[in-house]
């Protein structure tokens, strides 16, 4: 099986705020109302719910991004979802409503990309701090997508221009 090339899963890519070991996911901002919130690459809804603290969110497991490990992204503050637990998702396919449920300032998409042993296939959220990586190193900007002027100014950050290699490394990190 061919390995995907994961998207940022947004059309408009404005990121408010960066990975970091404080907060270990992009938060990414928007420039509509109501954006659409897309699976970064094709995969199985291992959660679509709402948090204790109110947030809606949904994690979907990917199989076929990083030969030998699974992959689940989590997309979190969701206004709302439109996929279920079980569901099969392609890339691409909307899974729900940019918002700002739960904990959040603002309407933006808190978004987490884990890379995990084959082994592990008990999504838990406590595992964060150990399976938790930068979604820049991994997805893509596709051509339908627009990059935000604010995002890539910054030039301590990585940008988020299209990569041309896969699967991603060091010399495409």
């Amino acid at each position: 099986m061919a390995l995907q090339k994961p998207r940022y899963p947004v059309d408009y890519i404005g990121i408010t705020q960066y990975y970091n070991t404080a907060h270990p996911a992009l938060d990414l901002g928007w420039h509509t109302p109501n954006p659409p919130v897309y699976a970064a690459a094709a995969g199985t809804v291992y959660a679509a719910a709402r948090d204790v603290d109110g947030a809606n969110y949904v994690v979907i497991r990917h199989d076929n991004v990083i030969a030998g490990k699974l992959v689940y992204t989590l997309y979190w503050h969701l206004a709302s979802y439109r996929v279920a637990k079980g569901a099969t998702v392609k890339l691409g396919d909307r899974i729900g409503v940019m918002g700002q449920t739960g904990n959040a300032v603002g309407v933006h998409l808190h978004f987490e990309f884990w890379i995990t042993p084959l082994s592990y296939t008990k999504w838990a959220l406590s595992d964060k701090r150990k399976y938790a990586v930068d979604p820049q190193t991994y997805v893509y900007c596709y051509p339908d997508q627009t990059v935000s002027p604010n995002t890539c100014s910054n030039t301590r950050r990585r940008s988020t221009r299209a990569r041309t290699s896969w699967p991603p490394g060091p010399s495409s990190a």
